[in-house]
This record gives structure tokens, sequence and C-alpha cells, in this order.
């Protein structure tokens, strides 16, 4: 008796780590990769190299190291400006301001650095090229200001919506999709040309959604 419960409580255990794992395969990342290469003067790969991206407006910093083929990816990042940072010994310091991420983004932003001393620094002042090489996903970040001066209505932040790139927001279905923070029941919207009630809705990360079809994802974070 005591045999077959151990085997019923083993398999209870195995069937849940394999829900969550499920789970955890279907969730997207709402926060922004940033990837790249960094390089020599000659195009060769620059192993052990060392990659800062600190957020301009929190000042929070994440950190990464190039493998020996020269390639970083840093953690997940949070949406707004950054400032990137590259560190190798013999070469100078390099410095790539004001990159602005957005929800959702996948960015590759290459580096190629100068040979000199650490205490040298090559400052770009330019915004990265805004081309995502890295997928070809689209993101659009709707910052406070915004959120502060343009008009909602009731309050309800979804209908926030209409502002993004590639977004056709109906006015029709009002009984279901204006209710704010309604499962994601915003059933009007679409997407890039995708059918209406094929969204996923996020929540600082987590999942809001009623449908079960999702396709397209909408991060509110």
């Amino acid at each position: 008796m005591e045999s077959s419960l151990q085997r019923m409580r083993l398999t209870v255990s195995v069937l849940v780590g394999l829900c969550l794992v499920l789970s955890l395969s279907f969730a997207q990342e709402s926060r922004a990769i940033l990837s790249g290469r960094v390089v020599d003067p000659q195009g060769a790969a620059v192993p052990n190299a060392k990659v800062e991206a600190r957020n301009l407006d929190t000042n929070v910093v994440e950190t990464a190291t190039t493998n020996e083929s020269g390639l970083y990816t840093l953690p997940p990042l949070n949406p707004g400006r950054y400032s990137i940072t590259v560190t190798a010994a013999g070469f100078k310091t390099r410095v790539q301001s004001e990159v602005e991420l957005r929800a959702a983004d996948r960015r590759q932003i290459d580096f190629g650095l100068e040979l000199g001393a650490l205490t040298e620094t090559v400052t770009v002042t330019g915004e990265a090229p805004l081309v995502d090489a890295a997928s070809a996903s689209l993101g659009t970040t709707i910052n406070k200001q915004l959120v502060a001066n343009l008009p909602v209505f009731g309050r309800n932040s979804f209908t926030l919506l209409r502002y993004a790139t590639g977004v056709v927001y109906g006015s029709g279905r009002a009984s279901s999709g204006e209710r704010p923070f309604d499962n994601g029941g915003m059933d009007n919207v679409t997407i890039n040309g995708g059918p209406a009630r094929a969204n996923e809705y996020l929540i600082d990360g987590l999942p809001n959604t009623n449908n079960t079809d999702t396709g397209q994802g909408v991060y509110l974070t």
C-alpha cells in the first residue's frame, strides 16, 4: 500500500513538473533582448569583453561577457533608455549612448573596438540603428508622459493600443471590449493585419488573456 502511494505521489509530481515546463515554454518575454558581437579593428572577435547596459532612468545595470566568438547576450532588459559600455584589455572603452529599447525588442548592436588604453573612451552619441536584425518582431512603448497626456476613455489603459503602429482599433463590441483589465477582452483589436481575438495580453509580465487562440502579443508592462 505504501509503495502504491509513493508511486502515486511520484506520478503527480511529474505531471505538475511537466505542466510548469509547458506553461513556461509558451510564455512570451515582454522585456527587450540585446545581443551582438564585439570585434577589433581587423574584424577579429574580442573574447572576454565586458558589455554593460545602464538604464538612464533607473540607473540599473546589467552585464554580460563575450564568448570566444566575440558574441554577447545581455539579460532581459526593461523597456527604456540605455547607455551601453564595452571594455576589453588593450582596447579603448566604447560607449553607445541613448539606446532606446522597446517592449519585446530583439535588438542586435555590434561594437568595433579601437586599440588603446581602457582609460581612453570612444563615445557614440547617435542612436543605434532601429532595424531589428535579431528577429522580425515589432514593438511600441508608450511612456508615462504619453499616458499622462493622451486622452483615455474611462481611464481604460487598454485603449492606448490605438496609438501603436500597425494596430487597428474597432469601436464595436464595446460592452465586452471596453472593460479595463477584463482578461484582455479587447476582441476588437487587430495587429498588423492579424485576426481579432488572437492577441495575448500581459500585465507586469503575467498573462491577462481570456482567449485561447493567441497569436501576436500585446504587452502592457
